[in-house]
């Protein structure tokens, strides 16, 4: 009988170790965030495109396309039947490279009207077929035959937001063969740019009526795919995750949402306690904007998205202080009786 008692004891001793271990490891898991970044292997992120407003050809076949799909990153446009082949045959614009300096991702093709070449200073992208390149980074266009004199690219004009992809280092994360295997970055050295203040976006793909999906859409087409965030997806201390990795940078954030996603984001930033906490910046979506209408930035945002004009807005704000409280509503007692306190 005490033989028995002593193995129930110690079988319970077991389960408690157990469950307290199991416990610490949850805990652990939680409080481990990191910047997520998306598989090359995976291909483009692709988007459908009802109609094409200018000409445009298939980056696959060479094809006039009326509809097709477009990649959010590098912009390749496809006819619908050729995403796999233009996942096999063409890369992506890269989040991390190994080049000591940040390269041109050349795109053939389907260059913007009016377009001059980066080197002879010419006009291109004028004859109706696949031709000359545009660079997925920093928008410059030129001829096939002047892209071998132009190798290093500066990013455009918008590099002061931008996080270079040969300043990202990435590494693979998670038990290999099971589906929690992802790519996350691992290192971020800072970048020689004049006035760098890296951007940040942040925003629900559901918020508004599909204006959340269009804003990641064309943010990932100008900044480093790793700098947008889906919150839909991945959580707001994932995204802050870029201030412990370079704590001695001011970073900014663009939160694109109501008064409930900018409450959630500034939670975050108080339960991390950030050696140096973000600045933040305000694109107002869906109808409970009062913060973003109280600091200027407007009570909504609608129709199409003017990327130039939201970073314009960013680089001429300034920071002013934002306090917050908790507010504790405590009822009277109504015939003995009193409410529970609500926070």
């Amino acid at each position: 009988m005490e033989d028995l008692v002593i193995s129930l004891l110690i079988m319970l001793s077991l389960l408690g170790f157990a469950a307290l271990l199991m416990s610490l490891i949850r805990k652990c898991r939680l409080r481990h965030y990191a910047i997520p970044v998306r598989d090359p292997g995976k291909g483009h992120r692709f988007h459908m495109v009802d109609m094409f407003i200018n000409t445009t050809y298939c980056n696959v076949d060479g094809s006039h396309l009326i509809h097709g799909a477009q990649c959010d990153i590098c912009g390749i446009c496809v006819d619908d039947t050729n995403m796999k082949q233009a996942n096999k045959r063409i890369p992506c614009k890269a989040v991390s490279t190994r080049d000591k300096q940040a390269r041109h991702h050349w795109v053939q093709g389907n260059l913007p009207p009016y377009s001059e070449c980066l080197v002879c200073r010419e006009e291109c992208g004028v004859e109706r077929l696949l031709a000359d390149l545009r660079c997925s980074w920093c928008k410059a266009t030129v001829h096939d035959n002047c892209a071998a004199k132009t190798e290093i690219c500066y990013l455009g004009q918008h590099r002061q937001f931008i996080v270079p992809p040969n300043c990202i280092e990435v590494k693979w994360a998670g038990v290999k063969g099971t589906r929690n295997r992802h790519m996350e970055v691992k290192h971020v050295i800072k970048p020689n740019i004049e006035r760098w203040m890296p951007l940040i976006v942040i925003c629900n793909r559901k918020s508004g009526s599909n204006e959340g999906e269009l804003l990641l859409q064309s943010f990932r087409d100008i900044l480093n795919p790793a700098q947008v965030i889906d919150i839909n997806d991945i959580r707001p201390e994932s995204a802050l995750e870029w201030c412990n990795l370079l704590p001695d940078v001011n970073f900014c954030l663009l939160v694109c949402g109501g008064d409930g996603t900018i409450g959630w984001v500034l939670t975050a930033i108080e339960k991390l306690k950030l050696q140096n906490p973000p600045s933040m910046c305000i694109l107002p979506l869906g109808t409970g904007n009062d913060l973003s209408r109280v600091l200027g930035w407007g009570e909504g945002h609608a129709g199409a998205v003017d990327v130039a004009g939201i970073l314009k807005n960013v680089e001429q704000s300034r920071p002013v202080w934002l306090d917050r409280w908790s507010v504790d509503i405590r009822h009277e007692k109504h015939f003995g009786f009193a409410r529970p306190p609500k926070v």
